[in-house]
């Protein structure tokens, strides 16, 4: 039995997943520590309000944050994929005052049915140091494709906004069929990363089409090859360690391959060791 505000006395029925929500949201509204909840006074207080309640332990109600947070991310995205009003992106970048780490924090705007200004907080993201213009935008944008929000651009009823999106995405895929070859190659040649990094990046990004553009990369290579030993006079009698010219020739084009100055074509990499 429990009593109301009114002093009248009514049946309840206890329902401890109601209760674990609760302590979850009461840790995430009051930024309490997660091991708040194996205190042992705070234990001795709960059991005395409901004998009948499972004490939890830290990791447990992690977990139950974790819920709430995949749960109200959905309730946020199923919002804005409702309203049909363009949307606006602020970040708010700040320091953390004993771990002098960087966060951004990343709100969207909007204009509701009702003509009221609406304002979620989409991500609360570390960005890591030096906060650079590309580290800002890299997580900014990992952002935008985790809540889709370039697929409200791409489906937005504003025909300008369309166009702009269509655009856009022309740009990036002619712009990346002309050099992701050329980044594959200077991949391959850092001594830190090889085929088989391709092989692992290149199942993520292209997935079915992953075989072909591997084999792409793997007839470039060789032509590359062929194409500086023909360039070259072949060492008479024993093997001879290169000239200097070929030397620094071939340390400029790799420098030139690294910065991306290289030019590249459907099959070869043109060279400027080629070109004297």
């Amino acid at each position: 039995m429990a009593v109301d505000g009114n002093m009248q006395l009514q049946n309840h029925n206890f329902d401890p997943e109601l209760a674990r929500l609760n302590i979850a949201y009461m840790i995430i509204m009051h930024q309490y520590p997660l091991w708040m909840v194996e205190h042992k006074w705070f234990k001795v207080f709960l059991s005395s309000l409901q004998p009948l309640f499972k004490l939890i332990s830290r990791n447990t109600l992690r977990a139950d944050i974790m819920k709430i947070f995949v749960e109200e991310k959905k309730n946020i995205m199923s919002v804005l994929e409702n309203y049909k009003s363009r949307i606006a992106i602020t970040s708010d970048m700040w320091t953390s005052g004993n771990q002098k780490k960087g966060y951004m924090a990343i709100t969207a705007h909007f204009i509701d049915n009702s003509w009221k200004l609406q304002s979620r907080v989409v991500r609360f993201a570390y960005v890591s140091c030096l906060h650079t213009t590309k580290v800002i935008v890299d997580v900014l944008f990992e952002c935008l494709l985790d809540w889709n929000i370039d697929h409200e651009w791409h489906e937005s009823e504003y025909v300008v906004i369309k166009l702009m999106d269509a655009n856009m995405i022309a740009k990036f895929k002619k712009y990346w069929e002309d050099i992701h070859t050329i980044f594959s190659i200077a991949l391959i040649l850092d001594p830190r990363f090889k085929f088989r990094t391709i092989d692992y990046y290149f199942d993520k990004i292209y997935k079915d089409q992953a075989e072909f553009e591997k084999d792409k990369v793997h007839t470039v290579m060789p032509e590359i090859e062929n194409e500086y030993k023909a360039s070259f006079p072949k060492p008479k009698g024993d093997l001879q360690p290169p000239p200097l010219q070929y030397s620094a020739q071939m340390s400029r084009w790799c420098l030139k391959l690294e910065l991306g100055q290289a030019r590249v074509h459907p099959r070869t990499t043109e060279s400027p060791v080629a070109q004297n």
